[in-house]
């Protein structure tokens, strides 16, 4: 298409040669199949752009940039692809995530450097969403990123958030389009470039209330059926928490509850340690309750997969018979109403 002019080097020319083939093949696939659902490329008057092959540090998959001084021109904007990438099956998901890149300098090119950094994780969310798209994708999760990073799922959304957290925001992006469309995940940014702070740019691009589709989304995704991973790789990473009679408390994480976050406990009743008149009671403050929070419990099936538990609610109540199974409860205490600028917070104890 004309487009692209690829620019390698770091290696002999037999090794180049069929990676600058490849990698153009995939940006031309990226270019093809972001414009049939509606991104434009008009933001950039000066072509072909450069895709530099080279090697890079171990860990960096790609990147797309623009050159200083702020406001940014995406004319001066160029991409990279690691050479040491080229062996991987999730090369074709790197090509569209930093093309994906490049298509967002539309909705932001000319905002001040602070104005920009805040639409970071909207943009990184999206981009790692976006690999399932490219025409020759592995199926699954490719961003290697997400792993490190999944605790920004459950961070929630406000103005704090940061580029990193964005990577473990894929969920919430898919989840957008394969409930609404691709096109809600576009709004997004066309409500980016309206000038809607972030937070308000992504709920105002999904028709439903948070209070419905927040619990229906960790639901889902704790059941494996936004991403097939695997049961252990689903919750943020917290420690067990042992049962201890009225000493029990589900809440010991340091950092609060942010709006539409989750926090997460792990409990592991002892099997057969509980009396058949037992129960566990566990219920959120009032204020709390009135600010929105509810209790969203797990329990691990006998093929050691997350399983609902009566949805949200106020207070829950594990019987002694359930308690005696043995099984681990994963209890979720999370945010389902906030308003702007989204910068409250809850410490429920």
């Amino acid at each position: 298409g004309g487009k692209f002019v690829i620019v390698s080097y770091g290696a002999p020319r037999a090794e180049l040669t069929p990676m600058v083939t490849r990698i153009a093949k995939l940006m031309e696939d990226s270019r093809t199949t972001m414009e049939g659902m509606g991104y434009s490329t008009e933001h950039r008057t000066t072509w072909p752009i450069q895709v530099r092959v080279h090697p890079m540090r171990v860990g960096r998959n790609g990147s797309f940039s623009r050159r200083l001084p702020w406001p940014l021109d995406v004319n001066t904007g160029f991409f990279k692809i690691n050479t040491l990438t080229f062996a991987k099956p999730t090369l074709p998901g790197t090509a569209i995530h930093e093309w994906y890149h490049f298509l967002q300098a539309r909705y932001t090119d000319g905002m001040a450097r602070n104005t920009e950094y805040s639409y970071k994780w909207v943009k990184e969310g999206a981009s790692s969403w976006i690999p399932e798209k490219a025409p020759e994708t592995v199926a699954g999760l490719t961003n290697t990123k997400y792993q490190g990073w999944r605790n920004g799922f459950f961070m929630g959304l406000h103005p704090g958030l940061t580029a990193n957290n964005g990577y473990g925001k894929a969920p919430l992006f898919k989840y957008v389009a394969d409930r609404w469309g691709d096109d809600n995940v576009k709004t997004i940014f066309d409500n980016v470039k309206a000038g809607k702070p972030a937070v308000d740019a992504v709920l105002e691009a999904i028709p439903e209330a948070p209070a419905v589709w927040w619990p229906d989304l960790m639901t889902k995704y704790m059941k494996g059926e936004i991403y097939a991973l695997a049961a252990d790789s689903l919750p943020p990473r917290t420690g067990e928490l042992p049962i201890v009679a009225a000493g029990f408390k589900p809440w010991t994480s340091p950092t609060p509850l942010r709006p539409f976050g989750a926090k997460f406990v792990r409990v592991t009743p002892t099997a057969d340690g509980y009396g058949t008149g037992t129960t566990l009671t566990l219920q959120l403050p009032s204020a709390v309750q009135a600010a929105g929070v509810r209790i969203l419990p797990f329990r691990k099936d006998e093929s050691g997969k997350w399983e609902e538990q009566g949805g949200i609610a106020d207070t829950l109540v594990i019987k002694g018979a359930d308690l005696n199974l043995g099984r681990e409860y994963g209890l979720f205490l999370i945010s389902t109403t906030a308003s702007a600028p989204y910068t409250e917070s809850w410490s429920p104890t």
